[in-house]
């Protein structure tokens, strides 16, 4: 019987069956796929695929890859399958796509989908904790959470220290995931397993982003105190890692600890010593973004206002874009009260009112809390008591219920105190005495700051205990960075020795609280204090900023801190929301600019068309060398595509010559900047280009003391064998054809693969294509893939940063960047594993890679050359070699003939080690008689060049006297290498075992096998898998 709605599809029961197991891809499939699947002929499949193609229920999307044009279609298909042999299809097709998808595929991130319908090992997870990781970055949060959830619920099932870490890295992905934040039933659970298997693994990297995490979800739950217990934990266990996830982590949290405890000037600092040059883009997870609000909401309380609010702007935009609608309206709240506390009325209500209806329209309990507050605040600044009182106890009500803290932001003191003296209704449940009381016993130093200076304000009767409260105030908000608190707690002090008759002292304390309540609003000033400031200098003179950044900057050698030095100053002294750097690229267009540093610009919004202005202005800044200034009142009007009221662009030079433009703007106000300031501001533009350059030069120096210390080291690693290539020994016409092929191909780029047995050479040959080249004076840099554990081949090409994983303790510089300018050489590439031969493949395409642990990307120009002793081509066929891999490799091959086969070459390699060997002995020989030479050409010498080397040295040690022997040679002269091999592995294996067996199977530490063996412990690991030797007192337990 057919599914109903077939009717329309062909009739057959193969047909049908073909199609059927074709609805079992989620989307694309490959008609390699497909084959093995079904296993009917190729022809045959391809005909069906063809004939439903042009019925239109399949699309063709390249020559293999195929798709159903309608989803239900493909459903209906499905039932053709029975569920048994449905299920362990959907098996094969996940096992099929882990083993032969490359890592970017968009057929890997389609083939998820399958794993969702089967109970998945460790490779299915590692499948889906990948494809989790894809949609959570490309903000397809619903995908996102399936692919997690099903990794997680399948780990937990399975038994194993590797199942273990990586259940904890799916669920600390899936808590990055902006719709996970809230959906607490699942996350604070899955928090709290992972933590428990990290406690076990001891990793301490994992256990520290667990418990970070754990931290910052308590935080934004309100949870304080288990919040603190968490971060404090992971501070602890974070101290001695130095790793670049974890600090970012720790940031995260150092940001909503600083800000709920009104440590405002803390979180800024934080932010800026880990702040990039400039961000590509906004984040799409929703921790990030909410920690955005909160570090705009401590630059404007720090009194940056207007770099405060663009943050805030900034993330509200791309939260919206993004469909992270929580976050984008708590952050309009957000905008909305700093607008009021910065007497901008008018302009918050449209904040506060869209955070309002938000709250209302989701039924979102928190949000309503937060924008009644804020609202309540608002109608009292508006003085309209009644709707004031309304909002505030319907926030104080749901705070109550839902134990939500509101007591951080100071507002709630400001009206109490208006209750105290009668210009606000009073509420039968709130008193300023009750509130005071409360404050003191938190931990925010700004809320406990402003209690003092009301507890001062009380203590009028009092005025020595008045002033030491006071006093307290100040010291707390001066920790808290607080401008408007602190303004307003230095008015009171102003007040109180006014009322002491103390003139001088109490305008010293108005005019501080003037330099930042004068530019918002001079009706801030108290009438009464007025007249303590008259004579007194407000504005921070431009000219004193400049002297002062002078001698600041002049003791920077970070690149880094001068720009966030060079920012922050403008920021400050001109209340620009945004900055950057912009430097003039060294090609010959004189408009080429690149952004090179910014703060509150991202990379892809200087791409957007409302910069478009800006950036021509900024071009003609640097082709002209003029300054630009634009939003002054009384300038032209601004087109509504327009968002930037404001904008200044000056030119940066260095030496006589334009280098940059330093670029500021606003979107938020007009008049930032003034025309008076245009020649000021040059001048410290030419200071700021003299800072970089400094610092760019130390940082120069650095980077190259750096890099020969790193190559200092590797070449000390390195225990090369004696190649005595620059001897290369050539008599056979076989090993000339070689030479002559280094030859050609040295005066190339050319990637070069060297075939060739174990032993013929195949390094010797790579030296003398990297002598022979125009790279010759640079490094030549080896890897022998064979010796590497496998966990560390990716270390070891591409380097990694410290405490990228447990163990890593600094960083390293892997192989492919140490070869930049010379010759990298790949012994033993057919033992690459397949996921490092796609990251090769990349470097190939590219010349760019990443180190491990790192985010930056690398560039390295090489010269590739590889060698293997494997028949590449049965490799591909047999899947353990990528074929494009091998396309790109195989431009140039050279094979290295065997020993056996070139015997003109034995005699005068054999008396060319002899040579070499005895005189490392101080020896001395007659050359190797006849009779033992006859030996020698008789062998076949199965280790090929190496064992003939090896042969003469033993004979060298065994030999007395001028008179040369050769050593008892293996047995048996077969021709066939395999056997010869086959007996070279039997005593290297025989050798390892005995030893093992003299040290009791211990493998580290002082008299441990390796130790004895002369290698490092790792490699002993690898030659012990490669040559299948395992410990019987473990295979017996088993």
């Amino acid at each position: 019987m057919m599914p109903e709605g077939s009717q329309t599809l062909p009739k057959g029961d193969i047909d049908n069956r073909i199609l059927g197991v074709a609805a079992l891809f989620e989307g694309d499939f490959s008609i390699d796929w497909l084959q093995e699947l079904v296993r009917n002929k190729m022809s045959f499949i391809l005909k069906v695929l063809e004939k439903n193609t042009q019925l239109g229920v399949l699309e063709q999307n390249s020559i293999d890859i195929y798709r159903f044009s309608d989803p239900g279609m493909r459903e209906r298909m499905r039932d053709f399958i029975p569920e048994d042999e449905r299920n362990a299809l959907l098996r094969r097709i996940a096992e099929t796509a882990i083993r032969d998808l490359p890592e970017e595929s968009r057929l890997a991130k389609a083939i998820a989908d399958q794993l969702l319908h089967i109970a998945n090992d460790l490779d299915g997870c590692q499948l889906l904790r990948e494809a989790g990781d894809y949609f959570r970055k490309e903000g397809q949060s619903a995908r996102a959470q399936a692919y997690y959830n099903k990794a997680i619920g399948d780990l937990g099932k399975l038994r194993s220290k590797e199942a273990d870490i990586m259940f904890i890295e799916s669920v600390i992905g899936y808590s990055k995931d902006h719709n996970a934040i809230g959906n607490y039933d699942k996350l604070i659970p899955y928090l709290h397993k992972a933590l428990k298997k990290a406690e076990k693994s001891n990793d301490f990297k994992l256990l520290s982003l667990v418990l970070l995490h754990l931290a910052s979800n308590e935080w934004i739950r309100e949870n304080f105190e288990a919040a603190d217990n968490f971060y404090n934990r992971a501070r602890e266990t974070a101290r001695d890692l130095d790793d670049p996830d974890v600090d970012r982590s720790l940031l995260t949290g150092v940001i909503i600890n600083h800000c709920h405890s009104g440590r405002f000037e803390e979180v800024v600092k934080g932010y800026e010593a880990h702040e990039p040059l400039f961000a590509k883009k906004y984040p799409n997870h929703r921790l990030s973004l909410i920690v955005g609000v909160l570090l705009g909401f401590s630059y404007a309380n720090i009194g940056q206002t207007s770099q405060g609010l663009g943050i805030m702007d900034g993330v509200r935009k791309h939260a919206l874009k993004i469909n992270d609608y929580d976050t984008a309206h708590s952050a309009s709240g957000d905008m909305g009260y700093i607008l009021l506390m910065n007497n901008k009325i008018k302009e918050s209500f449209k904040y506060l009112s869209d955070f309002a209806e938000h709250g209302a329209k989701s039924n979102n309990a928190y949000q309503i809390c937060w924008s009644s507050y804020f609202l309540s605040y608002y109608y009292f600044k508006k003085n309209n008591p009644v709707k004031s009182v309304n909002h505030l106890k319907k926030a104080l009500h749901i705070s109550k219920k839902e134990n939500y803290n509101i007591r951080w932001v100071p507002s709630l003191l400001e009206m109490c105190w208006a209750i105290k003296i009668g210009e606000f209704p009073a509420l039968e449940y709130l008193s300023l005495e009750n509130e005071i009381e409360k404050a003191l016993s938190m931990d925010n130093i700004c809320y406990k700051g402003v209690a003092y200076r009301y507890l001062g304000m009380l203590e009028k009767q009092d005025n020595k205990q008045s002033a030491e409260y006071l006093k307290q105030s100040l010291e707390l908000l001066e920790v808290s960075g607080h401008r408007i608190e602190l303004a307003k707690t230095n008015l009171e002090l102003g007040r109180h020795h006014m009322a002491l008759g103390k003139k001088s002292k109490a305008g010293d304390y108005v005019t501080e609280a003037a330099k930042t309540l004068m530019p918002i609003d001079k009706n801030l000033i108290p009438t009464e204090l007025r007249d303590l400031i008259k004579n007194r200098r407000l504005k921070t003179d431009l000219l004193d900023e400049i002297f002062n950044f002078g001698r600041e900057v002049v003791d920077i050698r970070d690149t880094k801190q001068v720009v966030h030095y060079i920012f922050s100053t403008i920021n400050r002294i001109t209340g620009a929301e945004r900055g950057a750097i912009f430097l003039k690229n060294s090609g010959s267009n004189a408009a080429d600019i690149e952004l090179w540093a910014s703060k509150g610009l991202t990379a892809d919004e200087v791409t957007q068309p409302e910069f478009e202005h800006s950036l021509s202005l900024v071009r003609e800044s640097v082709q002209k060398g003029k300054v630009h200034l634009q939003g002054v009142k009384g300038d032209r009007p601004r087109t509504p595509e327009q968002s930037i009221l404001s904008l200044i662009s000056v030119p940066m030079r260095l030496r006589g010559k334009v280098i940059g433009v330093l670029y500021h703007d606003n979107r938020l106000f007009e008049s930032t900047f003034q025309k008076q300031d245009i020649k000021t501001l040059t001048y410290f533009a030419s200071l700021a280009a003299i800072a970089l350059d400094n610092a760019r030069a130390y940082e120069e120096i650095r980077r190259l003391n750096q890099r020969l210390n790193e190559e200092k080291q590797y070449f000390e690693e390195q225990h090369l064998e004696s190649l005595h290539f620059e001897d290369f020994i050539a008599v056979s016409q076989a090993i000339k054809r070689v030479l002559a092929l280094v030859e050609s191909v040295a005066k190339t780029d050319s990637t070069v693969l060297i075939l060739g047995e174990t032993g013929v050479g195949k390094e010797v040959v790579a030296r003398a294509i990297h002598q022979s080249s125009h790279r010759r004076n640079k490094d030549f840099i080896t890897a022998h893939c064979s010796a590497l554990p496998e966990s560390l081949v990716p270390s070891e090409l591409f380097g990694h940063e410290k405490g990228a994983f447990t163990g890593a303790v600094k960083r390293r510089i892997g192989r492919f960047e140490l070869a930049d300018k010379g010759t990298l050489f790949l012994d033993e590439i057919g033992e690459l594993p397949l996921e490092v031969q796609v990251r090769l493949l990349r470097v190939l395409q590219t010349g760019e890679f990443e180190r491990v642990g790192g985010r930056e990307t690398i560039r390295s120009d090489f010269r590739l050359i590889t060698a293997t002793n494997r028949n590449l081509e049965d490799e591909v066929a047999a899947g353990r070699f990528r074929s494009d891999l091998f396309y790109r490799l195989n431009v140039f091959p050279i094979f290295v003939p065997p020993l056996r086969e070139r015997r003109d070459d034995i005699a005068p390699l054999a008396c060319y080690f002899l040579k070499i060997h005895a005189e490392k002995m101080s020896k001395s020989f007659q050359g190797i008689p006849e009779g033992e030479m006859a030996k020698l050409l008789s062998y076949q010498w199965p280790g090929n060049v190496r064992e003939l080397e090896n042969v003469i040295e033993r004979g060298a040690i065994l030999s007395p006297g001028g008179h040369f022997r050769i050593p008892e040679l293996n047995p048996g002269t077969s021709k066939a290498p395999a056997a010869g091999q086959l007996a070279l592995g039997d005593v290297e294996r025989q050798y390892i075992l005995d030893t093992l067996a003299r040290v009791k199977w211990r493998i580290y530490g002082p008299g441990g096998a390796a130790e004895l063996l002369s290698l490092k412990p790792s490699t002993l690991y690898s030659k012990m898998k490669k040559l299948g030797i395992q410990n019987p007192g473990k295979t017996n337990k088993h």
